[in-house]
């Protein structure tokens, strides 16, 4: 076990399982989904960070696009704290369309959060997550692309100290990802 773990203390056991594989349609069985989009996430403990916030507030599920970590990243997989298969997962390579092929579900309406400079923003509890939502987060690095923010009606923001400059990525969804959730079940 020692010789095939990716921690410095392994674990006792091991399990072979087969992969769940999901599909866009499975993240609109909710008539009123809510839905993150992650763009090229690279860091692989915020990508199960997020993964397991996004369970815990009932989040419909997730589109990977672009150049994203392996969702089966041992990394990921610890950080998500066995989330990783109670919520679907899915991957588009390409963002061009991916507000069409959404659409294909249900009418939704789209955030983004990434600071426009050239563009309104609302702040983060300002907007309305109580309709079907599909919310835009870009990696750290690079934020959304242009191609995928093209496609948000709304442009969003977390107010923070002008001496920092930007949260982890997941943190900002968690508090994106949690003003949501308490918009619809509190």
């Amino acid at each position: 076990m020692k010789k095939i773990s990716t921690t410095e203390t392994p674990p006792e056991i091991l399990a072979v399982a087969s992969q769940v594989k999901y599909t866009l349609e499975d993240l609109f069985k909710e008539k009123n989904p809510l839905i993150i989009v992650l763009e090229n996430i690279k860091d692989a403990g915020n990508l199960g960070t997020i993964i397991r916030t996004a369970k815990a507030a009932n989040v419909s599920g997730i589109i990977l696009t672009g150049d994203c970590t392996d969702i089966h990243n041992p990394k990921v997989v610890r950080s998500s704290a066995a989330n990783l298969w109670k919520i679907p997962v899915v991957n588009f390579k390409d963002t061009i369309n991916l507000k069409g092929m959404i659409e294909k579900y249900t009418k939704c309406q789209y955030f983004a959060a990434q600071i426009q400079k050239n563009k309104k923003q609302n702040l983060y509890y300002e907007v309305n997550y109580k309709k079907p939502t599909v919310v835009f987060f870009g990696s750290e690095a690079d934020g959304i692309s242009e191609k995928l923010g093209s496609q948000a009606d709304i442009f969003i923001k977390i107010p923070i100290n002008e001496e920092v400059e930007s949260l982890n990525l997941s943190i900002s969804a968690g508090i994106i990802i949690y003003e949501a959730f308490r918009q619809r079940f509190a």
